[in-house]
């Protein structure tokens, strides 16, 4: 059996399950309405016992409930409508995206005096230059070599700023410290 013919058979059976679902809900929905409708007329008329006051409250809770439902089907629809179609901007962001996308992309390199273009290589010339960089023993030495305040110095610091949790600040998701009234970002 053929993908096409399983997939029209699957449409067919999600149709029917679909009818089997929302016609319970459509005729519940117009049941609430009328039975709202004969309450509320028996209230007006004053006619309505306590019971049937409650029941009128429960019936309004029931009938929102299936509104907010028909608005979230209603919701999953135009999302996946314009998944589908898109907008009228769709084609054109796609197109930027594209073009800066090759602008920005590498044509090749000049290493030792021969242009390389080949992307893979192009790939791995980016790749071992940045590993060198970063794995230099000269940065490594400098990173093991920080400054640590001595106990006068940190007491000293935090009896001018006050104390390094009082400074800080949580801004939009990043730390900031105050310090003589400027903001340091980190």
């Amino acid at each position: 059996m053929h993908l096409h013919v399983k997939l029209k058979e699957l449409k067919k059976s999600i149709k029917i399950w679909h009818v089997n679902i929302k016609q319970p809900e459509a005729s519940r929905k117009h049941e609430v309405h009328y039975l709202l409708k004969t309450l509320e007329e028996k209230i007006d008329l004053g006619r309505a016992s306590n019971s049937e006051r409650e029941e009128r409250i429960n019936l309004i809770q029931e009938c929102d409930d299936i509104e907010k439902l028909e608005a979230f089907d209603m919701i999953q629809k135009a999302r996946i409508r314009w998944d589908v179609e898109g907008d009228e901007n769709t084609k054109f962001f796609h197109g930027l995206i594209k073009q800066r996308r090759h602008q920005q992309t590498v044509q090749g390199l000049m290493i030792d005096g021969l242009w390389i273009s080949d992307p893979y290589q192009v790939k791995e010339a980016f790749l071992n230059f940045f590993k060198e960089k970063f794995q230099s023993q000269d940065q490594a030495a400098s990173l093991n070599n920080t400054l640590v305040l001595s106990d006068v110095d940190r007491f000293l610091l935090e009896d001018t700023i006050g104390t390094f949790s009082q400074s800080t600040k949580l801004i939009h998701g990043r730390y900031y410290c105050l310090l003589s009234g400027l903001f340091f970002n980190w």
